[in-house]
């Protein structure tokens, strides 16, 4: 039910107004209109910076991917609204992810991040954060919840992992 409300609510608004791109190499031909870039399921193991020059991008879907983690440079993409990095393997993101202001949904469900970085509780416009399937213990989680005090953060249960 929640994924249903999730498409509905987050996902569907941008399937009306842009055209989706599930190739960066046909986004890269047009990179003035893209808005909506799906590389889920591609293998990729290391970022592509290509996507940087993607100036208009405000949804990227990189799931079910290998990456490990995202460059520095992510804060370039200023008008990021939704960041969809679940099934990686992840397990840092860089401070300047705090600079991309227009974020209001980040999902990291199922990769192997435990903190996040304190620059992260600048991110005012963040409304939802998914960190299920990750051990991240109870004290963890507080302090997380700490930093963005008003965004929605999915987590499992606290494991007895400190």
């Amino acid at each position: 039910m929640k994924r249903a409300l999730l498409f509905l609510f987050i996902i569907f608004p941008f399937l009306i107004y842009s055209q989706i791109f599930t190739s960066l190499e046909e986004a890269l031909k047009k990179p003035n209109i893209v808005e909506h870039l799906v590389l889920r399921g591609k293998k990729i193991k290391i970022f592509p910076n290509e996507i940087l020059t993607l100036t208009n991008l405000k949804f990227l879907d990189l799931s079910k991917n290998k990456l490990i983690t995202l460059p520095d440079s992510i804060h370039k993409l200023e008008n990021l609204e939704v960041l969809i990095l679940n099934k990686n393997n992840i397990n840092v993101l860089p401070s300047s992810i705090g600079d991309i202001y227009s974020l209001n949904k980040i999902d990291l469900w199922r990769n192997n991040i435990d903190e996040l970085p304190k620059k992260i509780q600048e991110l005012k416009n963040l409304r939802e954060l998914d960190l299920r399937g990750i051990l991240i213990s109870k004290e963890k989680q507080k302090a997380i919840i700490r930093l963005l005090p008003y965004t929605k953060i999915y987590f499992d249960k606290p494991c007895k992992c400190d």
